[in-house]
């Protein structure tokens, strides 16, 4: 089942370091963005990537896709 929206326990500090590990490579599930970049000292980075890594340093597994969605859009 598909969760909406980010998931509980991703803090700023988790999504900072997140992007440090997407920087370096961290392996991950997610494609390129299709709608949205999250922007990171003028770097735009895939959103759902992001917090897929940060999910993993808050609950010590990565994320996938079918683990939260970026919301519904009419």
């Amino acid at each position: 089942m598909v969760r909406s929206g980010i998931p509980r326990g991703i803090e700023r500090e988790r999504v900072v370091l997140a992007i440090q590990d997407y920087l370096a490579g961290e392996p991950h599930h997610f494609g390129p963005s299709t709608r949205f970049d999250l922007v990171h000292e003028g770097r735009r980075l895939p959103p759902k990537a992001i917090v897929g890594l940060a999910g993993k340093r808050a609950t010590g597994e990565l994320l996938k896709p079918r683990d939260f969605s970026g919301g519904k859009w009419s």
